[in-house]
C-alpha cells in the first residue's frame, strides 16, 4: 500500500493504492491520525487505485468519519475503484462518505471576521461570549509558607468546597480536615466541577473527583486562589500563521488579558501539548519544618522539575490567573512569566490527560470536563513555570491549539471574605 498526502488550510487529500487490509489498516490509521492532529478536519479520502478493502481498512474510514463529523469536518471517499465502492455498498457505509459542500468564501471570510482575532503568537476565534460576565475571587491560606521553611500551624489549613462555577489551584489535598490531609498535599485544580491532586505519596499518579449529585469536591488547603463566576469567553486557539514557532504559556496569558479586556484575567483551557515545563512536590511540606526549601542540593528532595519539555502530544487541562502590575493580595499568588520588569505575572497549573480530539462549536465545560474525566484518568499534575536559566533551562511550556474559557478577574480580597 502507498499513501500520498496534500494539505490546503484545514483540508487534506489523501491518495491510497494497493490493499487495504488489516496489514496496512493501522498505517493509514496512523497517518490520519497526524493529519487530524495537524488541525486538517476535512479528509478527501481518493481511494481510485485501492485494489481491495477490507472491513479493517472500512473500520478505519469509519472512526476518521465519526471523529471528524464531532469537530464539525468530514471524511468524503473520492472516485472510489469498483471493490471499494462494491464493499461500500454492500456495507450501506457509502452515504457517511459523501462529499459535502463547503461555505462559500464569502460566507467563510464574513465569519471569519466577526470572530477572528490575532493575539500576539496565537490566533483565536470567539465561539461564544457571555457580556458582563466576571469573576471575583479570594486567597486562603499563605503562599509564602514554604520561604518561611515551611512551618505552618494546623490552624493556618483552609478547607475548599468546590461546584461547578469554581475555580481553584493551589496545594492541598482530599481530606475533611487537617489531620486526614497529613502526608498528602500536593498541587491541585479544580474547574467546572472537577478537582484533580497530587499526592505526593502517590507515585506520580493524580487523583480527582467530579461533582456528581451530592458529591461535590472538597480539599484541605496550605494556600489556594478560589475564585467564582461565569466565563465571559470561549475561544477556539491556534498557533498565528504570523507567529514563528509554536505558542508558549505567556501566549496564553495575553491572549486570556486581551479577550477579557481586563488586567487581570481567569483562564482555563483544553489544549494539545507540544511539552510542558513544571514542578511538582516530591513530599508534603508539612513534613519539611525548618527545611530549606529553595537551596541546593536540598531542593532536589522537594521538588520534581522537568529538566525539559515533557508530555508533547497529549491533551492538557490548564488552570490559571494572569495579570500585570496585581495588588495584594493577588499579587502574592502570581509569578512573572518571563525575566522583565513589566512582565506578565501568572499562576497555572496543569493535569495531563491522553490525546482526545474536542468537539466542533462552543463546548460547556462541566459536561466536558466529566465526559473526559470519567472516562479516562490524568497522568500528571504540574505547576507550569518558565524555565530560562541560560544553557540547562527547559524554556517555557508550548502548545498546539485548543480551547480557552476566559473571564475578567474584579475583586480578589483575603480569606475569610464571602464569595
Amino acid at each position: 500500500m502507498e499513501i500520498a498526502m496534500t494539505t490546503a488550510g484545514d483540508a487534506a487529500t489523501v491518495r491510497v493504492s494497493g490493499r487495504l487490509d488489516a496489514r496496512n489498516a493501522d498505517i493509514l490509521s496512523r497517518e490520519l491520525d497526524e493529519c487530524v492532529r495537524g488541525g486538517q478536519r476535512v479528509l478527501r479520502m481518493n481511494l481510485h487505485d485501492v485494489e481491495y478493502i477490507s472491513s479493517a481498512g472500512i473500520r478505519v474510514l469509519i472512526k476518521f468519519a465519526k471523529m471528524l463529523q464531532s469537530q464539525g469536518g468530514w471524511l468524503e471517499v473520492q472516485e472510489p475503484s469498483i471493490a471499494v465502492a462494491t464493499v461500500l455498498e454492500m456495507t450501506g457505509t457509502m452515504p457517511l462518505f459523501a462529499p459535502r459542500k463547503e461555505p462559500s468564501a464569502a460566507a467563510a471570510s464574513a465569519g471569519g471576521a466577526a470572530g477572528c482575532r490575532q493575539i500576539g503568537g496565537l490566533r483565536c476565534t470567539v465561539v461564544a461570549s457571555a457580556a458582563g460576565a466576571s469573576m471575583r475571587g479570594r486567597t486562603l491560606g499563605n503562599p509564602a509558607f514554604m520561604a518561611r521553611n515551611g512551618s505552618f500551624a494546623p490552624g493556618e489549613v483552609r478547607q475548599l468546597r468546590l461546584g461547578a462555577k469554581a475555580v481553584a489551584l493551589g496545594i492541598g489535598a482530599f481530606a475533611a480536615d487537617h489531620a486526614s490531609a497529613k502526608g498528602h498535599y500536593g498541587e491541585f485544580l479544580a474547574a467546572g466541577g472537577v478537582a484533580v491532586a497530587l499526592p505526593p505519596d502517590s507515585n506520580g499518579q493524580p487523583d480527582f473527583v467530579v461533582s456528581e449529585q451530592r458529591l461535590v469536591p472538597e480539599l484541605a488547603v496550605l494556600s489556594a486562589l478560589h475564585l467564582e463566576g461565569d466565563f465571559a469567553v470561549q475561544a477556539r486557539f491556534e498557533s498565528s500563521p504570523q507567529h514563528d514557532g509554536l505558542p508558549g504559556l505567556s501566549d496564553l496569558g495575553a491572549a486570556a488579558l486581551a479577550l477579557s479586556g481586563a488586567s487581570q484575567a481567569v483562564m482555563v483551557a483544553l489544549a494539545e501539548t507540544s511539552g510542558l515545563v513544571g514542578a511538582s512536590l516530591l513530599s508534603s511540606p508539612e513534613n519539611g519544618q525548618d527545611a530549606e526549601y529553595f537551596h541546593f542540593p536540598e531542593t532536589r528532595r522537594w521538588f520534581n522539575l522537568t529538566p525539559e519539555r515533557v508530555h508533547g502530544r497529549q491533551l492538557v487541562l490548564l488552570v490559571g490567573v494572569f495579570a500585570r502590575q496585581p495588588a495584594v493580595p493577588l499579587a502574592d499568588h502570581l509569578r512573572p512569566m518571563a525575566d522583565s520588569a513589566d512582565a506578565l505575572r501568572g499562576h497555572v497549573h496543569a493535569a495531563v490527560l491522553s490525546y482526545r480530539a474536542l468537539l466542533g462549536g462552543p463546548l460547556a465545560l462541566p459536561a466536558t470536563l466529566a465526559d473526559i474525566f470519567l472516562t479516562q484518568t490524568p497522568l500528571d499534575l504540574l505547576h507550569l513555570i518558565n524555565d530560562d536559566r541560560a544553557i540547562s533551562g527547559a524554556g517555557d511550556s508550548l502548545f498546539q491549539r485548543g480551547v480557552l474559557w476566559v473571564s475578567p478577574l474584579g475583586d480578589v480580597n483575603m480569606e475569610g471574605a464571602a464569595l
